[in-house]
């Protein structure tokens, strides 16, 4: 006897009310990944953490259930190894990466579970402690409640949900917590372990591309705000512009102000924001940065600006078919062109013109929205939750980008976060929406293993 859709539908609600009964555990598990200090070591923090402290605690939990699990640091090469414009300098030692493998029933497909441990700092904060970790009023207060220590919970919440019933499932799921997501990190975590399996080196060389390239049958990243379907992410540039001017005493003749230079070269910018965001949604232009000088006294002899720019999928592709790879090349050349252009016209800056350094071009992703994987995901949502879910394409930036590009796997967003809550000053989660995605998680999850 076969079980018809009926009967499949009926065991992925019972797997959605198993996670639902762990809800308490889900949030009690935010709660415990809050208060540990994961802040990235790149955050800018006069004490940031280190993602190690979360990942001991949820290696044992995976274990648990059965899983086989690593722990490694990225290589320092990690971006010039995948060809990816990404931070130079950047200290991954001690910062390790947790992989686990879960394996059922013979056959099935492989599906890949990923998160970041990694937050953004807390010196900026306004709550009175950042890592609290409390709970009021359903709001649960802290870093990364938000971004994305919920949607963590509510990964493992899931898996923990399957696991009375991995007997009746086939397949395996590759669980990934992956650090250097925030703070300029580029998904430097992502890389890495993607990096490894490519190179036969996880798991006993078990995990590895199968003839075509791919890695997995497909991929959830709980980043993000949720539970939603997130079909696309944009990809980012970052750049910084170093002025040169002459420093010396206000007082006297023959100083050259770097501020009052750069504010020429930002008449650059100003153009290149106002093309940009003309072109239409998802081309932001941000100055994030603006620093120069030493002192009042001093003629400031050197400044700088640093910006992010986001771009859709489809400037990528663009890109890609005329030629110049899969990102933003066509982006960083008009870029260049313009600052060149106007700091020509300006006879000390035509004579010091200023350095650009290209720091990041994280690619984006995207699937159609009448890919299985997002309808499959969005009719879990419809069912589980009795509400037409969300299905959209976020501006933001998410490691996920990688899984398509580098592991042959198609991959969706679906977190636990608070819409516009990520990195703000009193960041706060909201327990209901870790529940729910863990719901809509284990509920999936069941029905691609059991199918």
């Amino acid at each position: 006897m076969t079980n018809g859709p009926a009967s499949s539908d009926s065991a992925s609600l019972d797997a959605a009310r198993r996670a639902e009964a762990l809800g308490p555990h889900a949030i009690e598990l935010t709660q415990a990944l809050v208060r540990l200090n994961t802040v990235n070591r790149h955050s800018g923090d006069a004490h940031p953490g280190n993602e190690g402290h979360g990942q001991r605690l949820i290696r044992p939990l995976l274990e648990e259930l059965g899983a086989r699990t690593e722990l490694f640091d990225c290589p320092a090469d990690v971006y010039t190894r995948l060809g990816v414009l990404g931070p130079r300098d950047r200290d991954f030692s001690d910062r390790p990466n947790l992989l686990a493998e879960l394996a059922y029933g013979a056959g099935g497909p492989t599906v890949v579970l990923q998160c970041h441990m990694d937050t953004v700092g807390v010196d900026d904060m306004t709550l009175d402690d950042p890592l609290s970790g409390r709970i009021e009023d359903g709001r649960l207060w802290g870093r990364g409640s938000s971004d994305m220590k919920g949607g963590l919970a509510a990964a493992l919440t899931a898996l923990q949900a399957l696991h009375d019933v991995r007997h009746e499932l086939h397949g395996r799921i590759v669980f990934a917590s992956v650090v250097e997501e925030e703070s300029n990190g580029s998904g430097a975590g992502a890389l890495a372990w993607i990096d490894r399996a490519r190179r036969g080196e996880l798991f006993g060389g078990d995990l590895r591309p199968d003839g075509n390239g791919r890695l997995a049958d497909l991929a959830l990243c709980t980043d993000g705000s949720g539970p939603e379907v997130w079909r696309s992410y944009g990809g980012v540039l970052t750049v910084d512009v170093h002025v040169q001017g002459r420093s010396g005493h206000p007082a006297r003749p023959g100083g050259v102000s770097a501020i009052e230079k750069a504010l020429v070269a930002k008449e650059a910018l100003d153009v290149y924001k106002a093309e940009r965001e003309a072109l239409g949604a998802g081309r932001n232009v941000n100055l994030g940065l603006f620093r120069g000088g030493t002192h009042p006294a001093v003629v400031a002899g050197a400044a700088s600006m640093s910006l992010n720019m986001s771009y859709p999928a489809a400037d990528a592709f663009a890109a890609e078919a005329a030629g110049h790879g899969f990102g933003n090349a066509p982006g960083r050349a008009r870029f260049e062109q313009l600052v060149r252009e106007r700091c020509a016209a300006d006879p000390w800056l035509a004579e010091h013109p200023p350095v650009i350094d290209w720091i990041k071009d994280l690619i984006p992703f995207e699937l159609t929205e009448d890919h299985p994987l997002v309808q499959d995901l969005a009719a879990t949502h419809r069912r589980v939750l009795g509400q037409e879910p969300p299905i959209g394409v976020n501006p933001a930036w998410s490691d996920a980008c990688y899984l398509p590009r580098f592991a042959g796997t198609p991959a969706v967003v679906c977190g636990a976060g608070v819409p516009g809550q990520a990195h703000t000053a009193a960041e706060y989660g909201e327990t209901h929406r870790i529940v729910d995605c863990a719901r809509v998680l284990a509920a999936f999850l069941y029905g691609k293993l059991r199918a």
